[in-house]
């Protein structure tokens, strides 16, 4: 099966990959795991790939987990954890402008895990990446387009 592929602006894939990073990592206890997932397009169902952020930190309630993409939300009201409340709410609006979605799934105490869901690129050709995993390049009106490649190992 050939390797999907999906339209995405690299600064803006960056940011929203970071951000979800940040977050694992602030709300995670030292040396706790994070884990990136790819979730490949499930044939007949969906056609869209998952990238997920998943830590095992101190997650949230029902009531956090709905307004979390609100902008200058906190969950953590003590101050103690440094940051806006700015993340979740960009993130969203990245996925937005590459007509995808974002989840997030969350459990006091055993963490959470945030999905970047991007469409598949139908038209773009998999032959010029034979070996590559995951391709994104730029949006056509993106002003610089660049293919982003993760390959597998050689």
């Amino acid at each position: 099966m050939p390797p999907p592929n999906i339209r995405a602006d690299r600064d803006k894939f960056q940011q929203a990959l970071l951000n979800l990073l940040s977050n694992a990592c602030k709300f995670s206890p030292e040396g706790g795991d994070i884990t990136i997932h790819v979730i490949p397009p499930t044939p007949g169902e969906h056609d869209q790939v998952g990238i997920a952020v998943e830590d095992h930190g101190i997650g949230m309630n029902a009531d956090e987990c709905q307004r979390a993409f609100e902008r200058f939300y906190r969950t953590d009201r003590s101050g103690h954890i440094p940051g806006t409340g700015l993340g979740l709410s960009l993130v969203k609006e990245i996925m937005k402008i590459h007509g995808g979605a974002v989840t997030l799934n969350s459990a006091p105490n055993l963490g959470t895990t945030v999905t970047l869901w991007f469409p598949l690129d139908l038209d773009h050709s998999d032959t010029h990446n034979a070996g590559a995993s995951l391709t994104a390049s730029a949006t056509p009106h993106m002003t610089s387009p660049t293919d982003l490649t993760q390959r597998s190992p050689a």
